[in-house]
């Protein structure tokens, strides 16, 4: 299995900045049923894969069939995400996240998940 410009292209290709989070998160109740409905509608096939590179790795919050070793050919983790101050850092000190930029490679763990349940599986996130 491999992380193709397919898959990138089914990403949106911006997502708005809503400002800075509340101190506790609130989203609203239907949150989590609309984001699977979102990524169901827009991912081809039936089966569901998730590539985990971080945290997902060993504390994954989702429900899953199969747990394999997997290798992300052209992509490699980096701190590219940020400046922020909404989850790292504070106006006089942003931070920045790990997330998946072009090049390279990065190790990861992806997991099968239950497409059945998919919806519902997410709500526990």
């Amino acid at each position: 299995m491999r992380l193709t410009e397919l898959h990138v292209s089914c990403l949106p290709e911006a997502v708005p900045d809503p400002g800075p989070m509340p101190r506790e998160r609130v989203h609203p109740p239907t949150y989590h049923r609309d984001m699977a409905k979102l990524l169901t509608d827009n991912w081809p096939g039936s089966e569901r894969w998730l590539f985990a590179y971080g945290s997902l790795i060993w504390k994954p919050r989702i429900g899953y069939l199969e747990r394999r070793m997997a290798l992300a050919r052209c992509w490699h983790r980096d701190f590219c995400i940020g400046p922020d101050t909404r989850y790292r850092g504070n106006p006089l000190n942003p931070g920045y996240m790990l997330g998946l930029d072009r090049g390279g490679q990065c190790r990861g763990v992806i997991y099968r998940l239950d497409s059945k349940d998919f919806p519902e599986s997410l709500e526990g996130c």
